[in-house]
């Protein structure tokens, strides 16, 4: 056994002082004596008016109790909503305190993803898509399965939107400009370029086929160029005896010589004002003509032009005699009855599809219904025609044809192993979502697990979250292993995978512009890391991206020397601890300017304001911890002893003034007024009822969110609220009766900091801890000896405080101790159970701790009391150097 020898005479005293707490130290790094051995529902509180101190949390109350389990709470525009039992509930509290659930509808199954986006919150349930205006209240109702945006997949035959993935429906459109453009094609028809630099072509013929009904384009599309048609070509038609009626567009100039020679079953034929001339023999041997349209922009007729045509009857001409005697060849026309100002104004117009419609529901001229009809091929609808009664009547409208395509089924990802479900099916079942670039990303469906689809911009500029366009995904490492977590940052998207298949665990997306009008906006994979994966939760903190890896917290850093990202753990000081909880299910949040962890009954504070470069060479955290977060079990009142006599009936217990009385009390009236006492050993102790309530276990916390700088959570049933919500608000005229001080008073006494009575956990009292390293003073080779009285503690004011004071040296049964009850060290002669603190300002209290031969201690500051909660700037002590440790 080593044994002690006193070396060093001297009588000098020797100070070491804890101060600047920075949260929790790594278990057994004495080194840093400014970080904390351990605490307990202590932090750094930044907003109030001792930001030096170490204080006490929070305390959090019960909003309101339900019937059924909560199965998500989230945030609904700053206010709080919940799912519960297929219902979804605003949470209101209304101004006596009071609160309400007001039910804004149901979904069909539990939510699986939640986003906001401009004016909405948006559900996802696996079946289908809800939506909440951000301003429902009494009477609003969720609105299932809004309706999507329907693309416009093509505008005047060129690809401008791509198919949305929510829905069947889609639209093309086409800007009647000039009628000219779209006039009716007939199948069949041969084309001729007639001059390549003015784009004009000629129909030089058709098949022999062609029959019926013969439409003759103003325009014609040749190798994708648009050419204007300009004449018929000689003989183009000559001897088709199946030809019925002629319609010429405008556009057209000339009728070549013998162009519809011999065409016996023509009966009408009618031609354009942009018709000059009609060539020679043009309509002979049509002996089915009856009628012919002509306009007054005709100058030339040639010979013979109806000869043996022997059953014309009427030539309708434009102008009247006087103009009609002024065309070359008009004599031509005497074979028949000529009806002055009579002319054919209809045309058909031809709107030629591309998206490969099932169906056409209804075609519009700016926006008003019109009749149509259809052109098939194969059952399937590749045209529509319009019929109109003067041929300018759609010139400068926009037509819309809605339409029904088939039903999209692809894998998105060349696996098949998502085929047979719908595009739709996909986008309702995801599971993960994230806001970044202005457009909804949403991940996690169970069939694509490694699939991210993102939403797209519409026609007129603004994205839609009810749009996601079927080329509008992409996927990230291997297909086989699920994505855990979007996260928007500043320069990119982060997708993060939740295992590492040496593919890459985490990808960073970011957005670039194709110049394609299907797909104007891709977000190819800038960098890619291995190594770590996300257990779920992500944040975005002012400094990195923050995810929850095996290893504990970690944030993806640019390097000073190369800017390029690192992976980096920022939870060195705690990490034995996180990884003691399922950070599966933990979440992050910020709150009261911490980044914090919730995991169940525990709150993890990673102080993102004090910060310190680690081992490694990364930026870590300092930390503090929440314990004993949840609903509390069979709670009942707690009674203490009472300090004076209350009644001639009762006595006062001596030495156990405002200890907890553990008997069931009993009561009884007299004069008015209700007394409580316990019987013990046949004497009636006198107690009176606390603020605080004992209970028999906790049911951890569930569900946590944080709206405005408020953290709410759900256990058994309940919905609570942290206490830092009520900073500063005004104390209720009872109260301020009740105590004797007026408003201002109070404002000045309390200033930024909360009321006492709001520390405590669901009315019961909680732990507030802190403890110092253990210290060795530097001299781990010297025993020591404190200085009578020479412990102080800085304390800062807050009212009602009682902490209590414990120190722990190495001498007898010397060990590691968290959870604060039984006594570390007993001090015979001293009480240290009520230490108190005067409510008007800071105070150094000395406390008469003399402990001898110890070569390292520790000091705990701590209050188990409700409404007592603590606030420390910071401990010293005084020691002599007493001898030399023999080693034996």
């Amino acid at each position: 056994m080593a044994k002690m020898r006193n070396i060093i005479k001297s009588s000098a005293e020797y100070t070491e002082t804890f101060s600047g707490f920075r949260g929790i130290a790594p278990e057994g790094d004495n080194t840093v004596k400014s970080r904390l051995a351990y605490c307990e529902n202590v932090y750094r509180d930044y907003e109030s008016d001792t930001p030096a101190a170490v204080v006490s949390v929070p305390g959090y109350r019960r909003l309101i109790s339900l019937d059924v389990g909560v199965q998500r709470l989230f945030a609904h525009f700053g206010r709080p909503m919940i799912e519960a039992k297929n219902g979804i509930y605003l949470l209101e509290e209304e101004e006596s305190g009071g609160v309400k659930l007001i039910n804004v509808g149901s979904v069909s199954d539990k939510i699986h993803t939640i986003f906001q986006f401009e004016e909405y919150t948006y559900f996802l349930d696996g079946g289908k898509i809800s939506r909440l205006h951000k301003t429902a209240g009494d009477g609003a109702e969720v609105e299932n399965s809004p309706a999507p945006y329907v693309p416009i997949l093509y505008l005047n035959g060129e690809k401008l939107e791509s198919r949305n993935l929510l829905t069947d429906l889609a639209t093309e459109e086409y800007d009647v400009i000039d009628g000219r453009e779209n006039t009716m094609e007939s199948d069949l028809l041969r084309f001729s370029i007639l001059d390549q630099d003015a784009f004009t072509c000629a129909v030089s013929g058709a098949d022999t086929s062609l029959s019926g009904d013969v439409y003759i384009p103003g325009f014609k599309k040749i190798g994708g160029v648009s050419y204007r048609v300009e004449e018929i070509s000689d003989k183009a038609f000559l001897g088709n005896e199946l030809i019925t009626s002629v319609h010429i567009s405008e556009g057209v100039r000339r009728i070549g010589k013998m162009a519809f020679y011999g065409c016996s079953a023509i009966k009408v034929v009618s031609t354009p004002s942009s018709l000059h001339s009609i060539d020679d023999a043009a309509f002979n041997s049509c002996i089915s003509l009856t009628d012919v349209y002509l306009r007054s922009g005709l100058s030339n007729i040639g010979s013979s032009v109806f000869a043996a045509s022997l059953n014309l009857k009427r030539v309708h001409y434009e102008g009247n005699a006087d103009e009609l005697s002024n065309v070359d060849g008009s004599e031509a026309l005497s074979v028949a009855t000529i009806v002055y100002v009579s002319v054919d104004e209809s045309l058909c117009l031809y709107l030629p599809l591309y998206s490969g419609f099932e169906s056409i529901n209804s075609v519009s001229v700016d926006g008003k219904a019109v009749d149509f009809e259809l052109k098939y091929d194969d059952n399937k609808p590749i045209g529509v025609i319009l019929s109109l009664e003067k041929h300018w009547q759609y010139n400068g409208s926009r037509v819309s044809i809605h339409g029904t395509l088939p039903e999209l089924l692809s894998d998105f990802n060349g696996s098949n192993e998502g085929g047979g479900i719908s595009g739709r099916g996909l986008i309702e079942s995801c599971t993960v979502c994230a806001l970044y670039d202005g457009r909804v990303f949403l991940t996690g469906s169970p069939r694509l697990p490694a699939t991210v689809f993102y939403c797209s911009r519409t026609r007129d500029g603004a994205i839609s979250p009810l749009y996601f366009g079927e080329h509008n995904y992409f996927n990230d490492g291997s297909k086989s292993i699920p994505i855990s977590a979007l996260l928007s940052v500043g320069d990119g998207l982060y997708v993060m995978k939740g295992e590492d298949d040496l593919m890459g665990s985490i990808f960073l997306h970011k957005g670039e512009d194709t110049g394609i009008n299907a797909l104007p906006r891709i977000y190819p994979v800038y960098e890619a890391y291995s190594g770590d994966f996300c257990l779920g939760s992500v944040f975005a903190s002012a400094d990195a991206p923050l995810f929850l890896s095996p290893r504990g917290l970690c944030s993806i850093e640019k390097q000073t020397a190369n800017l390029e990202r690192s992976i980096a753990i920022r939870s060195t000081n705690v990490t034995s601890r996180l990884l003691g909880e399922k950070l599966s299910d933990a979440r992050l949040f910020s709150w009261m300017g911490y980044v914090t962890v919730c995991c169940g009954s525990r709150i993890y504070l990673a102080d993102t304001r004090a910060t310190f470069i680690g081992r490694n060479g990364n930026t870590e955290y300092e930390w503090f911890i929440i314990d004993g977060v949840g609903a509390y079990l069979d709670k009942k009142r707690v009674f203490r002893y009472s300090a004076q006599p209350t009644d001639t009936y009762l006595d006062v217990k001596p030495g156990a003034a405002d200890e907890i009385a553990n008997d069931t009390p009993y009561t009884y009236s007299k004069n008015g007024k209700e007394y409580y006492f316990v019987y013990e050993n046949k004497r009636r102790y006198s107690v009176y009822p606390t603020e605080e309530f004992s209970h028999s276990g906790v049911h951890a916390a569930e569900e946590y969110c944080v709206i405005d700088n408020r953290l709410y959570f759900t256990a058994d049933g309940g919905i609570f609220i942290f206490n830092n919500d009520k900073r500063s608000a005004p104390a209720s005229a009872e109260y301020l009766e009740s105590v004797g001080i007026t408003k201002e008073e109070y404002r000045t006494l309390y200033g930024r900091r909360l009321h006492p009575t709001l520390y405590n956990f669901d009315e019961v009292a909680p732990r507030y801890v802190i403890r110092t390293v253990k210290t060795d003073c530097g001299i781990p080779h010297l025993t020591k000896s404190s200085v009578k009285s020479s412990l102080t503690v800085k304390l800062g004011r807050i009212t009602t405080a009682l902490p209590s004071c414990k120190v722990t040296t190495d001498k007898g049964n010397y060990s590691e101790f968290v959870r604060i009850g039984g006594s570390c060290i007993n001090f015979l002669d001293m009480d240290f159970s009520h230490l108190s603190l005067l409510p008007e300002m800071d105070q150094t209290v000395s406390i008469a701790e003399k402990e001898k031969d110890w070569i390292e201690k520790d000091v705990v500051i701590y209050s188990e009391a409700t409404s007592s909660p603590i606030s420390v700037h910071g401990i010293a002590f005084r020691y002599k150097i007493k001898g030399r440790i023999k080693h034996t």
